[in-house]
């Protein structure tokens, strides 16, 4: 078919497109269309996802915000469509859309998305998104020549808060079954020419989608390997406080170098085991280089660790080992969830059981909440509802939930954190909150609260920071324009930018 209006005359215009020629117009499965060079669907999804569940919370619509804010340098505005001029239109627009393709569909001769080499979508990501959350037929037409990535180094170069990078990529791994996590541990970190040959062979053997650094001390770090390999005997039982993961971690742990955490994509299982196999040649002390998971299910309960501050917190502060009730009412309340066909991301525990991740002191039993019916079958003497104590937090139950800001995951688990178990207990004020009180406050520290403080100073500056660039870029775009320079310039540039 020759090309009406069925592209954007923007993306037509950026890439030269022949409107005379002829194109082949594919209808695919709109989830083969999410790739982790297109990390900004996840944004978009998620958006989605909340809308449809009437979930109310702040954290989604803030990340859609911040992305789209990342993508414009800080100006709400869209190349190629002046009418979104500001966050309340991309809001309305993305809402009208989500409600009309919900009831018409796509129509092929309406709107057709481009896609690019290796499957990355190059325009129309609000309609791929919606068709991915909807699992919808995408009508599309391919241009393998053609090529860009809106990755998570890309939202880094861009100055996107790391917790929505972290938050990206976790979401990324839960719906792409594809997704590996690996874990290079401090003992092979100082040898940099293995190093250096690992990620060639990662590069050449699978898809590396986000990479991080985490330096963790030797009791964060064994608090994580228990993690790691809380399905192998050897680790031990609640009742030994795991005491075979510490023998792990002595060989793991080299002090001063990092943990550094990859998340790996491919196809096939085989290619992330010989991989591995490999990798381990390469530094000659066997397990104690790298660890990658098996399956999707390991990868998201490692990534909840280490993609979640809150979890990173309690890895570096908490002594979640210690209490062998504790941790048994956890694994009887996951395998509770398991055995209803629960999600556990739907519920969190409250009231005081984060005391237990941190080690303050054992717990009387679960308390939870839950936005799904039929909660009763989960109830018994040690694990109930708090529904009669809700009004004592000062958060909606559905933002306590599904807000990272306001959880933290152990063994695949979700606990509020501490701030949001210390308001609460002075909310409620009874003689036990008043004791637990004192617990939280000689774990906590000052410079909790100026971090924070900090952390909202340097996001308010990566604001400025790119409202300043978009200026500049744009003055010399203007600039170049009328020189007649500005398609020579980005001729070149593309082809640049093309052998990176």
């Amino acid at each position: 078919m020759k090309i009406q209006d069925e592209l954007t005359e923007y993306f037509c215009d950026t890439y030269k497109i022949d409107k005379t020629l002829d194109y082949i117009v594919e209808e695919v499965d709109a989830k083969t269309l999410l790739t982790g060079e297109r990390l900004d669907l996840v944004a978009k999804i998620k958006y989605i996802e909340c809308r449809e569940k009437g979930q109310n919370t702040d954290f989604i619509k803030e990340l859609y915000r911040s992305h789209i804010e990342a993508f414009a340098f800080g100006i709400y505005a869209e190349s190629g469509n002046q009418a979104k001029n500001s966050i309340d239109k991309y809001f309305e627009t993305f809402d009208h859309l989500i409600d009309t393709i919900k009831q018409t569909g796509f129509d092929a001769a309406k709107s057709v998305v481009p896609v690019g080499k290796d499957n990355v979508i190059m325009d129309g990501a609000h309609r791929t998104a919606i068709a991915i959350y909807f699992g919808l037929k995408l009508p599309i037409i391919r241009f393998p020549e053609l090529y860009l990535r809106f990755d998570a180094e890309y939202f880094r170069k861009r100055l996107l808060e790391e917790k929505y990078i972290d938050y990206l990529v976790l979401e990324y791994c839960k719906m792409n079954p594809n997704t590996y996590f690996a874990s290079v541990w401090p003992a092979a970190g100082d040898k940099k020419q293995q190093l250096d040959q690992m990620l060639a062979l990662m590069e050449s053997s699978c898809k590396i989608i986000y990479s991080k650094k985490i330096n963790m001390g030797f009791e964060a770090l064994n608090n994580f390997i228990a993690q790691v390999y809380m399905k192998e005997d050897w680790t031990g039982t609640s009742e030994s406080q795991y005491e075979g993961s510490k023998g792990k971690t002595k060989n793991c742990y080299l002090w001063g170098n990092e943990t550094t955490i990859y998340i790996l994509e491919s196809s096939t299982f085989e290619a992330i085991f010989n991989m591995k196999q490999n990798i381990r040649e390469i530094f000659k002390i066997g397990t104690h280089s790298i660890h990658i998971t098996d399956n999707q299910a390991e990868t998201i309960r490692l990534a909840n660790l280490t993609l979640n501050r809150n979890s990173l917190d309690y890895l570096f502060r908490g002594k979640p080992l210690i209490y062998t009730d504790f941790n048994k009412k956890v694994f009887e309340f996951k395998a509770a969830l398991m055995e209803n066909h629960y999600e556990p991301d739907d519920f969190i525990v409250a009231s005081s059981g984060v005391l237990g991740v941190y080690g303050l002191r054992d717990i009387g039993d679960i308390d939870f909440f839950t936005l799904k019916p039929d909660y009763e079958v989960l109830e018994n003497e040690g694990c109930e509802n708090n529904q009669a104590y809700a009004g004592f937090y000062d958060k909606q139950l559905d933002d306590l939930i599904y807000n990272p800001d306001n959880y933290l995951v152990y063994n695949d688990i979700k606990f509020i954190t501490l701030d949001v178990l210390q308001r609460y207990k002075a909310a409620r004020n009874r003689d036990k909150d008043l004791m637990d009180l004192k617990l939280i406050a000689g774990l906590t520290n000052e410079d909790t609260n100026s971090n924070a403080g900090w952390s909202k100073s340097r996001v308010a500056l990566n604001r400025e920071y790119r409202i300043i660039n978009y200026r500049i870029r744009a003055a010399a775009f203007k600039a170049l324009k009328q020189l007649g320079l500005y398609s020579a310039v980005r001729q070149v540039y593309r082809g640049i930018k093309g052998k990176n």
